[in-house]
């Protein structure tokens, strides 16, 4: 299920001849697949996705090789002030 988030009575029109018509709060939502991929095409620029979309599991145990490991910058020392 998806929910979204636009102006009140935001609609619109896909290609098959289906509506999606927002309600009066500006609130939509499906469980389409179709309508969901066509809805967020649309995001961000005219409508907001209010839940989060399911994403496949990331590896937890990812830690960087050796290689990648970048040396932390030392702070550089302060100069006096010439007060």
């Amino acid at each position: 299920m998806a929910t979204y988030k636009a102006m009140p009575f935001y609609a619109v029109t896909m290609p098959d001849e289906v509506n999606v018509t927002f309600d009066y709060f500006g609130v939509y939502e499906t469980t389409d697949e179709t309508e969901i991929t066509l809805l967020d095409s649309l995001v961000p620029t005219y409508i907001q996705r209010v839940d989060e979309p399911e994403q496949a599991e990331a590896p937890e145990d990812e830690q960087p090789k050796e290689d990648e490991v970048k040396p932390e910058d030392k702070p550089k020392p302060r100069k006096a002030s010439a007060k």
